[in-house]
């Protein structure tokens, strides 16, 4: 079954709608773990990062053939590696799905999001004093050169 696709990782209005649209639309928790995996390749595809579902079962300990199982729908999924499996995924798709067949819907608690910027903010300082320190060396490189 092939869904609409949508970014999941930011959270403006239309798509967060458009999330719940593709919850929607979603019959099995197989079809959304597949989902799932599909955008999480997309996202991590940027990064250099190929995901295959064997490689996700093996991330996640979960035998290739238990997998299968899973897949078919002949066995259940681990309820303890579905939080580690969104992680993996970058992305939350199967926790949605999850709420929304419960009457739910899912948001980040605030604390978790100042957490996120704090760590952002973090890292785009540490960049930033990265590119100083290449500045200087490449300003006494080229003084050096000169002379």
């Amino acid at each position: 079954m092939k869904f609409i696709s949508i970014k999941l990782e930011s959270k403006s209005m239309s798509e967060i709608t458009a999330r719940i649209d593709l919850v929607k639309q979603i019959d099995t928790f197989s079809e959304c773990v597949e989902e799932a995996i599909r955008i999480g390749s997309k996202i991590l595809k940027k990064t250099g990062i190929t995901l295959t579902e064997g490689k996700l079962a093996g991330k996640l300990d979960i035998d290739g053939g238990h997998w299968s199982r899973m897949m078919a729908g002949n066995a259940h999924f681990p309820p303890d590696k579905i939080a580690e499996m969104c992680k993996i995924l970058r992305n939350d798709l199967v926790l949605e799905w999850l709420a929304y067949r419960q009457g739910y819907e899912l948001r980040v608690i605030p604390k978790t999001l100042e957490e996120k910027l704090i760590e952002k903010e973090r890292v785009i300082e540490e960049q930033a004093r990265k590119i100083q320190n290449y500045e200087e060396c490449f300003a006494k490189l080229g003084a050096k050169i000169k002379e």
